[in-house]
């Protein structure tokens, strides 16, 4: 993400979290409150996370398009597959999300979601993605 943020044209912010790399182009934070990841989301013109709760369920709550670039277990970037499980789930559940497997993919996603934002498209109703949000949102709480 941080080669893209150098001719993207708008400022990018990665929560890089333990990850050692510096960021070259983009302005990086390992962790913040909640409250300040909220206004990131909020200020965003698309999101690009992993594969987990927090991005799937701000986007939508936010209209922000979605590129879901989920770790990978068999690459030990991550325990287990259960990225690439929820990755899959995913797919085609909404104009506004893409998943992306490969890093060579993420610059082309990160331009289609870019388009997207700037023609307003929003999420549409959809009984699948939101049970599969609803579902997310009951697991964190419990937690």
């Amino acid at each position: 993400m941080d080669e893209i943020a150098e001719n993207l044209g708008v400022e990018v912010i990665i929560q890089k979290g333990f990850t050692p790399y510096e960021t070259h182009f983009a302005k990086s934070f390992t962790f913040v409150p909640y409250e300040e990841a909220l206004r990131f989301f909020k200020k965003a013109k698309a999101i690009v996370g992993h594969a987990s709760a927090g991005p799937i369920m701000h986007a939508r709550a936010f209209n922000k398009p979605l590129i879901i670039f989920p770790r990978d277990g068999e690459r030990q970037e991550i325990i287990d597959n259960h990225q690439i499980e929820t990755a899959r789930a995913m797919v085609g559940s909404s104009k506004m999300i893409e998943v992306v497997y490969h890093e060579d993919d993420l610059k082309v996603a990160v331009q289609r979601a870019m388009a997207k934002a700037e023609e307003g498209l929003s999420y549409e109703a959809n009984s699948s993605l939101s049970s599969l949000i609803g579902y997310i949102k009951g697991f964190v709480q419990g937690i």
